[in-house]
């Protein structure tokens, strides 16, 4: 009788390592198939969300005083080019980005657009609006005695000039 539960026993504790060892098989293939699927989920969500801007400065909307230059700043996500107004710029190996832009005075319109590596594209436009000072002129700029120097000068030079030609002769 005592051979016979020792029997039942072995056998019994041959089924059990017989089922610990399908049940170890079945665990480690289900970790990898959730790592696989955890690694597919990262790496779809590049082609599913697409390139993305993320614009630091300027705002959106933002009213600017100044001489009229601008860094516009920010960061890309997959993206593979980016341009800023139909010219291209670059990032670097972060995706950060910074473009200096002159601005005319009064209301400037932005555009800044990425193409993803899957061809999705987007844009991003700013409007922005640069405002000049009570004399007229921009903030930090002298226009008119830029343009008072320049009529100054010529006659200068073209009065020293018909002069000179006046001495040759």
């Amino acid at each position: 009788m005592v051979a016979d539960l020792f029997e039942i026993l072995g056998r019994s504790s041959k089924k059990y390592k017989m089922n610990a060892r399908r049940k170890l098989a079945i665990v480690l293939a289900i970790i990898f198939l959730l790592s696989f699927l955890i690694y597919a989920g990262f790496e779809a969500e590049k082609l599913i969300f697409g390139p993305q801007i993320i614009l630091t400065s300027p705002k959106d909307g933002d009213t600017l005083q100044g001489l009229g230059s601008l860094s516009v700043v920010g960061t890309t996500k997959n993206v593979s080019f980016l341009s800023l107004d139909g010219r291209q710029i670059f990032t670097d190996i972060n995706g950060n980005f910074n473009e200096s832009l002159v601005l005319l005075p009064g209301y400037n319109i932005i555009t800044l657009s990425a193409k993803g590596r899957y061809g999705k594209e987007i844009s991003k436009k700013l409007q922005l609006y640069l405002v000049k000072d009570s004399k007229n002129t921009f903030v930090g700029t002298s226009t008119a005695t830029t343009t008072e120097n320049l009529a100054s000068s010529t006659s200068t030079s073209t009065a020293a000039t018909s002069s000179n030609i006046k001495k040759k002769l």
